[in-house]
């Protein structure tokens, strides 16, 4: 029997919290999606735990996932009452928890949230007390513990708690929005921390959203409203939401970066927006990868480089967002190819010792023509670390580059199979009916859009970029193809969709600039060099005389022929005489 594993790596907090081990190795079970770290759900996790110790003697023999597995049920039926305010049931089985170990943390904050949905905040509090002796970074906890300081009137304490919560990766975004609400409203609202404390069990929960209702003009309940709707927002509804929100905290970085984005999919320049927020971030590195993505943009090639190079040293000794390490590390190797580049990207890498590292390491062996040894290298990590979908879709997308398009689909498939709320697999046999098939590209993308509505996808940017082409929106065009090649920066023809839109847009430099990066991808495709041609003629007739543009223009449409007739001699020749 093949049994596939996936290794769930829990935050400390998180592990010291229930009492578990910090690495757990789980199977997917087949009536329900293997819990993710991002969206724990205590139900999901104990299936997975007690399917998974079935088929695992070892770790089915451990004490601490004993002691989880006989208590979970329990867990969650005390979790259930709270949930619907039901107090005397939820502490009735906390309670009998406790009596059998008075260490049980759940059984404490079910007491702890009783207490405080009863008005008894010191009590609830003495119950937290208990909790953050052994778990003292555990999230919710210390949460809650700030909101009954606040409602025992202690609103420069709750603050000061909070402050120090807002980048917790568990309940940052909830202690932003109340930090930004005590500093309005020192008066305790008592009445407001127990709807909170009741409806808000986790930000990844549903009811969360519903919550955010009692915060109308907080920046963080805006931001968050934002992200909900945001893939059914205009680009001008996006700015002019994102708008308000800065001019509320100037200091707000997720709507900054945000921003920036929509900014560039409407043909406006980002800039004013990005070195105001290095103004305030000076090192944060995702606004450095926006700066040096600008300054590539804008025909700053040698400063983009210095940028991104900056980054990634930094990555060689601190820990980065992983999607800046992407986006430097492609940027770099996009502009600056070689040895030395290599290095420092693989040293970043090595420290990072996330998916995205392992993916960008797979990328660098593939841009060495090793396709072999990338493939090796996914196939490792997947057998270290289990079927991860963002490493299973990373592996599908490898072999669909190398033209193995039958195995990258069973993958593509296989994934929706295992992980069927999981966006990717269905983004990843869009992408394989991208060029091709592009009707049935969008409905695949549609669906990973139906599981996941925050998801970018750049094959669907490239869809809606080429359908605006075709009804002349050359500048909406041009924002939907900078997305989708900035975010897939190794697809040739979103490089050169995306010359042709500035090329329409009347920026022939920055149209040279796209082709160029797309030829370097795809140095045999004629239609690729015959747009260049076009391009450096166009120049000429700007400037003519600029006869160098005419050289190019002529030896480059020349070179298009030989590619399109196979004439490798032409080629070398051509190749040879390169003008003064």
């Amino acid at each position: 029997m093949n049994i596939q594993w996936a290794t769930l790596e829990l935050r400390p907090s998180v592990a010291s919290f229930f009492d578990l081990p910090p690495k757990l190795y789980l199977i997917p079970g087949e009536s329900s999606d293997l819990p993710l770290p991002d969206n724990l759900n205590l139900e999901s996790l104990g299936k997975a735990l007690s399917h998974s110790a079935e088929h695992h003697p070892e770790m089915g023999s451990q004490p601490q996932i004993l002691r989880f597995l006989s208590r979970v049920d329990q867990w969650v039926d005390a979790d259930r009452y709270l949930r619907v305010q039901n107090l005397t049931f939820a502490t009735r089985i906390a309670h009998r928890l406790l009596n059998t170990d008075p260490n049980d943390n759940v059984a404490l904050t079910i007491l702890a949230q009783g207490a405080a949905l009863e008005n008894d905040w010191e009590k609830s509090q003495s119950y937290l007390d208990r909790v953050l002796e052994k778990s003292g970074e555990h999230g919710p906890s210390l949460l809650t513990h700030a909101l009954c300081s606040y409602a025992l009137n202690d609103a420069s304490e709750a603050k000061r708690k909070l402050d120090t919560l807002a980048g917790h990766p568990e309940v940052g975004r909830s202690a932003k929005l109340w930090a930004y609400h005590i500093g309005e409203n020192q008066s305790p609202n008592r009445e407001l921390v127990r709807e909170f404390i009741a409806g808000s069990r986790t930000e990844a929960d549903k009811s969360w959203t519903s919550v955010l209702a009692m915060f109308p003009e907080n920046p963080e309940a805006l931001f968050a409203k934002f992200l909900a709707e945001s893939h059914e927002k205009k680009p001008q509804e996006a700015v002019s939401a994102l708008e308000k929100i800065l001019n509320l905290d100037p200091r707000h970085h997720g709507a900054r970066l945000f921003l920036i984005q929509v900014i560039r999919r409407i043909e406006s320049n980002p800039r004013p927006l990005i070195d105001a927020g290095l103004d305030l971030f000076p090192e944060d590195p995702m606004l450095q990868c926006e700066l040096g993505f600008s300054m590539e943009q804008e025909g700053h090639e040698d400063h983009a480089v210095r940028v991104y190079r900056g980054v990634i040293k930094t990555a060689q000794t601190e820990k980065i967002p992983p999607w800046s390490l992407m986006q430097a590390g492609n940027g770099l190797m996009r502009l600056a190819p070689g040895t030395a580049s290599m290095t420092e990207v693989e040293k970043a890498c090595e420290f990072q010792q996330t998916i995205p590292a392992i993916r960008l390491l797979s990328g660098l062996e593939e841009a060495r023509g090793d396709g072999h040894k990338a493939e090796s290298r996914l196939r490792e990590a997947l057998r270290r670390m289990g079927p991860l979908p963002e490493l299973r879709y990373a592996l599908g997308d490898l072999l669909r580059r190398q033209q193995r398009l039958p195995e990258a689909e069973g993958v593509f498939k296989t994934l929706i199979q295992q992980f069927p709320q999981s966006p990717l697999g269905h983004r990843g046999l869009g992408d394989l009916k991208l060029l091709k098939e592009m009707k049935e590209a969008a409905g695949h993308y549609e669906e990973a859009m139906r599981l996941d509505p925050q998801s970018m996808i750049p094959g669907l940017e490239y869809i809606r970029g080429i359908y605006a082409l075709g009804q002349k929106e050359f500048a909406t065009a041009r924002g939907r193809l900078l997305y989708a090649a900035m975010n897939e920066s190794h697809n040739s023809q979103f490089w050169v969709s995306l010359g042709a839109a500035d090329f329409y847009l009347g920026n022939v430099d920055a149209a040279i600039r796209a082709t160029k990066l797309a030829a370097k991808l795809n140095p045999t495709d004629p239609g690729i060099t015959h747009n260049l041609s076009n391009y450096y003629q166009a120049k000429f007739l700007g400037a003519p005389w600029r006869l160098n543009f005419a050289w190019k223009a002529w030896r480059l449409r020349r070179q298009a022929a030989s590619l399109a007739q196979g004439n490798q001699q032409d080629l070398l020749r051509l190749n040879k005489d390169q003008p003064s």
